[in-house]
This record gives structure tokens, C-alpha cells and sequence, in this order.
């Protein structure tokens, strides 16, 4: 069942002036119950070095449930006394807890038509109030602030700190967020080797060039770029064979070079 907190506590004196029993709290803090209704507790403590019985009255019988109404305790032993209400308690809504010292053979056969034969004059009485709490306390006296709070502020915070080269500004005005320079390393290695797959894959697709390289001059045509070296040494072979007449009329170098150019490339390497 459920409990309030300790409260201040409560002793009652018996026809003497030595305490007898000791209530804590002083007061039945009711708390709405988990289930329906309202509940409290307290407890009972003997103080004497023998028996005492005791017996607890209300104002209103019929809103509350009282267990146990009526105990006996031996020396300097406790009990808790637990309370149920079916609706709020009220203000004025009062407990009456009775009790007297009892001589052994007077513990050993109290029941409840004996203690209704004891005398009023031996007993101590005392009130107990009444206090409705609407939930149950907590230890926390700070509020923890909000994941949601504590989020916005530190963003809001990392923009007015970043300057605007290094924030990253997205379209919609806020910062980009941070990227940690491993991400940054795999993020190239990701992207280099992606490259790599693609001129690979384009490299196995596309055929391969002839032995003379195809390139486009400033005016857009197709031409044949051979390398020099070759052109030379194909130039003297044909001129040691054929003469400088006959290396002209040769099909092979009017194909490869044509009628202007090849008298162009005769020209520069014969000295003509």
C-alpha cells in the first residue's frame, strides 16, 4: 500500500506524565491510491516497558476503513496502522486513538467487549487530523530541463559562434552539420574509388585506338597526329630506296600525308 512521507511526530501521555505511545507522522496524509480512493498510514509505537492497548474512532465511520481499529502492544514494540478512504477526506473529518497500560494477565485476555468494560478515566485520548495531498510527493526539488531545450539552445548557440566561410550555410539558412575529418577521408576514399571503377568500366568498353591518335584541330576537323620521330625515319628509308622523285609519287606517303602536305614535310626535311 501506498505511504506519505514522514511527518512530525506525535506522543501520547498517559494519566501520568511518561509518554506511551509515539505516532508518526502526527497527522493522516491521505494520497489518492493507484487502484480507487484515497490512503495513509501511520505508525504506532510503545514507549512503556509493558503492554498498552489501543483503540482508534473517527467522525465519519462510514468514509473510512481502519486496520487494525484496535491492537494491543507489547513493551516498546510498533505497529502500522493503515487508512482507506472511498472519497476525498474533508477538513473536518477527525481520528480519536485511545489507549492505556494493561498488566499482563490484562494483555494476555484483551479482546473487544473487555476493552468496552475498562474504565473512560485510564485512558489517554488524542485527535488526530486530517490532510488530503492531491499526489504523491517527490524528493526532486530541481526541474531537469527538456532533451528538446537543451537541444535548440546548443544549436542555436553553435550558429552564432561558427563564422559564415566555415558554417556551411544550406539553402534554408541553417548550418550544416559538423563533419569529423574520418568522414571527410572516407568520404574521398568512397569517391576516388568510384571514379576509378567507372574510367576502368569505360576504359573495357571503349575499343581501342589506332596506332595513329585521332584529335581535333582548332577548326574542328579530324586530323592524324604520327610522332615525329617515325615520320622521319620513314621519310629516309624511302629516300635511300626510291630517290626524291620517286618518294613522292609513292601511293603509301600521298595516303598518308596527301599532295600538299607531302610537299610541305619533303620540303622541310629535304632542304628543297
Amino acid at each position: 500500500m501506498e505511504t506519505p512521507p514522514a511527518s512530525p511526530q506525535a506522543s501520547i501521555r498517559s494519566i501520568g506524565t511518561t509518554p506511551s505511545l509515539r505516532i508518526a507522522p502526527s497527522t493522516f496524509q491521505f494520497f489518492p491510491s493507484k487502484s480507487k480512493g484515497y490512503v495513509s498510514r501511520l505508525t504506532v509505537k510503545n514507549l512503556l516497558d509493558k503492554p498498552i492497548g489501543f483503540k482508534f474512532k473517527t467522525n465519519t465511520p462510514h468514509r473510512y476503513s481502519v486496520k487494525p481499529v484496535f491492537a494491543v502492544l507489547d513493551a516498546h514494540m510498533s505497529i502500522d496502522v493503515h487508512v482507506k478512504a472511498d472519497t476525498q477526506p474533508e477538513a473536518h473529518d477527525r481520528f480519536l486513538i485511545q489507549s492505556t497500560a494493561l498488566t499482563t494477565q490484562e494483555a494476555q485476555g484483551m479482546d473487544y467487549t473487555a476493552w468496552k468494560a475498562l474504565p473512560r478515566a485510564r485512558m489517554a485520548e488524542n485527535l488526530i487530523k486530517c490532510t488530503c495531498l492531491q499526489a504523491k510527493p517527490t524528493k526532486l526539488g530541481n526541474q531537469i530541463p527538456s532533451p528538446s531545450t537543451s537541444t535548440s539552445s546548443t544549436s542555436s548557440t553553435f550558429r552564432r559562434e561558427r563564422a559564415p566561410s566555415e558554417a556551411g550555410f544550406s539553402s534554408d539558412g541553417f548550418c550544416s552539420p559538423p563533419q569529423s575529418p574520418t568522414n571527410s577521408i572516407f568520404r574521398r576514399l568512397i569517391h576516388s574509388s568510384s571514379d576509378a571503377s567507372l574510367s576502368s568500366s569505360s576504359t573495357q568498353r571503349s575499343p581501342r585506338p589506332p596506332a595513329a591518335k585521332r584529335s581535333l584541330d582548332d577548326s574542328g576537323n579530324t586530323s592524324y597526329v604520327v610522332p615525329t620521330v617515325t615520320l622521319i625515319l620513314l621519310l629516309l628509308i624511302l629516300f635511300i630506296l626510291y630517290g626524291p622523285e620517286r618518294l613522292y609519287q609513292t601511293s603509301l606517303m600521298g595516303t598518308l600525308l596527301g599532295s600538299n602536305g607531302g610537299k610541305s614535310i619533303m620540303s622541310t626535311t629535304l632542304g628543297v
